[in-house]
């Protein structure tokens, strides 16, 4: 989905990193670079992170 549409998530304030929602309580961090898509994180959002 991110392949055909890169812009498909919220653009955030930081670093023009991009988010979405993959599944229920799993969120996507994203940055577009030139024709590459990086991954940044993976989150579970029923987890509590330390940090």
């Amino acid at each position: 989905m991110i392949i055909e549409n890169p812009e498909i998530g919220l653009e955030t304030k930081k670093n023009k990193l991009r988010r979405m929602i993959v599944h229920r309580t799993y969120s996507l961090t994203y940055k577009v670079e030139n024709e590459n898509i990086r991954i940044v994180s993976f989150f579970d959002g029923r987890k509590r992170p330390k940090d």
